[in-house]
């Protein structure tokens, strides 16, 4: 499984996801939220977080492609 590190200190892992995936920020900053769209652009999970690691469940997402936006 390989990390994806936008070097800005957030790691998203793993990738490919099934049930969960986990949001952390390297230099421990606090985060504020993370949302999930799908590739037609809609929302289809947004979730507030406040924690510099947090975890997301997201087994209940059908299997695709999908970008997360996070805000810190």
């Amino acid at each position: 499984v390989e990390e994806l590190n936008s070097g800005k200190g957030i790691l998203v892992y793993p990738i490919p996801s099934h049930d969960y995936l986990t949001i952390q920020m390297v230099n421990n900053d606090q985060l504020q939220s993370a949302t999930i769209y799908n590739t037609m652009g809609e929302r289809v999970k947004h979730i507030a977080l406040e924690k510099s690691n947090s975890t997301i469940a997201i087994k209940e997402l059908p299997t695709g492609l999908y970008f997360v936006r996070i805000k810190s």
